[in-house]
């Protein structure tokens, strides 16, 4: 009686050591599954994309998070180009909330906004980019993102507290070679930079000589800072000019730019 007794205990610990060993696999292969369901899931978080002086210019996917840092996003397009210029470069970002329409019923645009918007055809990105990018800055639905003050004189020494999320458009230009002039809203002029040109060298070159009086005149630097320029005779104030730059005269009201004109329309 205990022989069977102890033949029968065996019996039972050996089917269950047997669907032990029939579950687990199972198991195992039920988490490898969740885990690669998991990993479909999360494997469309959308992407951002990089153009310009970059050796592999595109989209780039978010397959692991829903961010980028910026050494990382670079080193997906393949590094910069040696003739990036880093003072130009222009991130943009979805904005949901269009920009306000001022009183006049005239779209306010940024002078960020204006200096991307005459930048732009000179950075290397396809004609329909451009022209879905142009769009969409007039419209609101692109803003632009200050970038750090440092940023310029980045080569990839350290990291830069930047995190592009799905919808960032990078904008990286090379070298530019102009400064652009626009007065009210008439056409932007390309002028070619000269080296320690003034202000008022490239207002002279589209017929805007000196003048008593004038409207509010800007500067808008590479990356996307405004500051007034001081062109009248009894305020005069010499003003270097980077290339990339963006010179507004008489922009009339700096506080609700409108866009300008373009060649040919």
């Amino acid at each position: 009686m205990k022989r069977r007794s102890m033949i029968a205990t065996l019996g039972v610990v050996t089917a269950g050591a047997l669907l032990w060993g029939a579950v687990f696999p199972c198991a195992a292969q039920g988490f490898a599954a969740r885990a690669q369901q998991e990993s479909a899931g999360e494997a469309g978080l959308g992407a951002i994309q990089i153009w310009g002086a970059v050796a592999s210019p595109g989209s780039i996917a978010l397959s692991i998070e829903r961010y980028l840092g910026f050494s990382a996003a670079l080193a997906s397009a393949g590094g910069l180009a040696q003739s990036a210029y880093l003072l130009g470069a222009v991130l943009l970002r979805e904005q949901r909330v269009v920009a306000a329409v001022a009183a006049s019923g005239k779209d306010c645009l940024g002078a960020d906004v204006l200096q991307t918007l005459a930048v732009i055809e000179d950075i290397a990105v396809d004609s329909s980019l451009r022209i879905a990018i142009r769009k969409r800055l007039i419209e609101g639905s692109l803003r632009r993102v200050p970038l750090p003050k440092d940023f310029a004189r980045w080569r990839g020494q350290k990291d830069i507290p930047i995190e592009l999320i799905d919808g960032d458009i990078l904008l990286v230009p090379r070298t530019l070679g102009f400064v652009y002039v626009q007065h009210g809203q008439g056409v932007v002029a390309r002028v070619e930079y000269r080296p320690g040109g003034l202000a008022e060298d490239y207002t002279r070159s589209i017929g805007i000589g000196g003048r008593v009086f004038s409207g509010d005149d800007l500067i808008v630097f590479p990356d996307g800072r405004a500051q007034a320029l001081r062109l009248n005779f009894w305020s005069y104030e010499p003003t270097p000019v980077p290339p990339g730059s963006l010179l507004i005269v008489d922009a009339q009201d700096r506080h609700c730019l409108a866009a300008p004109g373009r060649a040919g329309e």
